[in-house]
């Protein structure tokens, strides 16, 4: 499930708001080069985890039901509502980091009783 931001404005509404009349210290090659860099951050963060990171994410969902005595699909759950997402396939690939962050600092008895 995406959530979208209605305040995010769009690259071309960039440009054109870079290229008003009082903006006119940018070059247009510094304002096409920020465009493209907005555009690639956009899609870097709606990009879902790769194979791999999925496989280790799992594993670590895995490991920490074994160790605390939790369920696989509940451990699952969890991590997906601290991320707003459905389902683990869906978490974001740039949160890896904090992903496992997060797995590794999870206590299901605190959460669950």
């Amino acid at each position: 499930m995406a959530k979208t931001n209605k305040t995010q404005i769009t690259p071309e509404e960039l440009f054109t708001h870079a290229i008003s009349e009082n903006r006119s210290e940018l070059s247009e090659a510094d304002l096409r080069l920020l465009i493209s860099g907005l555009t690639a951050l956009r899609e870097a963060s709606t990009k879902p985890l790769n194979k791999i990171e999925l496989n280790a994410v799992r594993g670590m969902v895995a490991y920490v039901a074994y160790t605390q005595g939790a369920d696989e699909a509940m451990v699952a759950s969890v991590l997906a509502a601290h991320y707003s997402t459905d389902k683990i396939e869906d978490l974001p690939s740039r949160c890896y980091p904090n992903i496992i962050e997060f797995l590794v600092d999870l206590n299901m008895d605190n959460l669950v009783n």
